[in-house]
């Protein structure tokens, strides 16, 4: 989605403002920020599987094999 793109965005600015810079402030947001993306990935990956899809095999066992 949209929303989990931007936090990939934001995410992967502050891991290079971070390697670049050596500042403790970048250092401590970006894993914040990843913890954030990786939940929100988390939540728009249920919402897919979930929407119409549980209850079709052939979905389901295409996305796993």
């Amino acid at each position: 989605t949209n929303e989990t793109r931007i936090l990939k965005q934001v995410c992967t600015q502050l891991e290079h403002r971070w390697r670049s810079t050596r500042l403790e402030v970048f250092r401590h947001a970006w894993p914040d920020n990843l913890l954030n993306y990786k939940n929100a990935l988390s939540a728009a990956r249920t919402t897919y599987y979930s929407n119409g899809n549980k209850n079709n095999p052939k979905f389901l066992f295409d996305k796993v094999a």
